[in-house]
């Protein structure tokens, strides 16, 4: 996990691959609520394997697929949840959902994790610049 400074007033993280263990715990360290924008598998995957990561979860925007793609009771515990078929157009859903003390954490797994990675970043820059 990279942090990766502020944007908007939340604090920003960055993932490539996390294992679904490791991003659990820390899920369960973090101080506030969590936006998490990710691929809809690795969010099903990861709340598959414990949903209690939904009670710092509160809001999901998925970058490669419809939100709907979440089984219906995740989708019930979240505050919000968006889903989109590209990364620029599910930035503009976590702009819509910012909020003061939240974790925007950013995770990318797969083949083109590190484009997707580069995309947000270079997002992260533009917007400070």
């Amino acid at each position: 996990m990279r942090p990766q400074g502020k944007l908007w007033g939340m604090d920003v993280f960055t993932w490539i691959n996390p294992e679904p263990g490791a991003l659990l715990n820390t899920l369960d360290s973090l101080p506030f609520k969590v936006l998490w924008m990710g691929g809809v598998e690795e969010v099903s995957a990861i709340l598959s394997t414990d949903e209690s990561a939904l009670k710092v979860v509160d809001t999901v925007v998925t970058y490669n697929a419809n939100v709907f793609g979440l089984k219906e009771d995740w989708l019930g515990s979240l505050v919000n949840g968006a889903g989109t078929s590209n990364l620029v157009d599910a930035l503009y859903f976590v702009d819509y959902f910012k909020a003061p003390k939240t974790v925007l954490l950013f995770t990318s797994s797969g083949e083109y994790s590190d484009d997707r990675m580069n995309e947000f970043e270079n997002y992260l820059q533009l917007m400070r610049s």
